[in-house]
């Protein structure tokens, strides 16, 4: 039997083919639905058609999913691994409410953690889509976790780009975090200036050419470490990048944003290595020194 949807919300399209793939045909829920409309006593045709087939509500119809919560999850770490699972089978996808169903309901569960959720209008999401991060290749085939960037359409038609990890932690980032980040941020020019240098340079260690990766010999966190200790007046407020967003510097913070990269210039040992020999590498250790004498955030710095 083939439906006609005409007359038919987006949201219970959605749950017809939700149920279609969990619970019940779709053309029987759909007949349902169209029922329900014509009855006096119905205020909510999906809620009516649901209960016209023995089911409770449509809290009994997700969870009779397979996929857990993001709130099911005990720790930080059994969180993280489930997600990075979920995006790595999901790949490339125009929609996730239309490819996906149960993932999409698992991510917009997600996004509803993220620390600016009210400015991202979560609340409102249509539907989610995962596209190629615009600074990967078009020629990279194969696609790991961080070259996907995450986009949101809201009920008000606006699109956004999320970031899954900063939804994980549900609280908000620190200062030091940002002020890592808005680092890495702002090195990047070089960065991409180096690898362009050693092309076609495969990895030092091992000799593959595939999956390659710019490394700091003088691992990136002793360096801002050490540049830290020298100039701690630091930023304790930061912007988002557009695209990718990720912490950056403002626009009144431009000379210490030059103050770190000239220090980077002089100061950074790079090579190129692949992603599995860069992340076999030794941790860098912060130097022994009294806890009292260490670098730290500003006071203030910590929420």
């Amino acid at each position: 039997m083939i439906c006609n949807t005409q007359g038919t919300s987006n949201n219970e399209m959605f749950y017809i083919r939700f149920l279609h793939k969990k619970i019940i045909k779709p053309s029987v829920l759909f007949s349902e639905i169209m029922r329900s409309k014509d009855s006096p006593k119905s205020s909510d045709s999906i809620e009516s058609a649901v209960s016209a087939l023995g089911l409770r509500n449509l809290g009994s119809v997700t969870k009779k999913s397979t996929s857990p919560s993001p709130s099911d999850f005990k720790s930080y770490e059994d969180l993280k691994n489930y997600t990075i699972g979920q995006i790595s089978d999901i790949g490339l996808c125009p929609s996730l409410k239309d490819e996906h169903p149960e993932k999409y309901i698992y991510f917009r569960d997600l996004f509803q953690r993220h620390p600016n959720a009210e400015r991202k209008k979560v609340d409102k999401i249509e539907d989610i889509f995962f596209k190629r991060f615009p600074k990967v290749s078009r020629r990279k085939r194969v696609l790991q976790v961080c070259d996907y960037q995450i986009h949101i359409r809201t009920s008000d038609g606006d699109e956004d780009s999320i970031s899954w990890v900063k939804s994980m932690r549900r609280e908000d980032y620190s200062i030091e975090k940002k002020l890592t980040s808005a680092m890495r941020h702002s090195i990047e020019g070089q960065i991409r200036i180096f690898r362009l240098s050693q092309m076609p340079t495969p990895c030092v260690e091992c000799g593959t050419k595939k999956e390659l990766t710019v490394d700091h010999i003088n691992h990136f966190e002793g360096l801002s470490y050490y540049f830290l200790k020298l100039h701690p007046d630091h930023p304790v407020e930061f912007s988002e990048d557009p695209v990718t967003n990720q912490d950056c510097f403002r626009e009144e913070d431009d000379t210490y944003r030059k103050l770190w990269q000239n220090y980077h210039k002089e100061e950074a040992n790079l090579q190129i290595l692949c992603i599995g020999c860069n992340q076999g590498r030794i941790d860098w250790k912060c130097p022994v020194v009294p806890k009292d004498k260490r670098w730290k955030p500003k006071e203030g710095a910590w929420k």
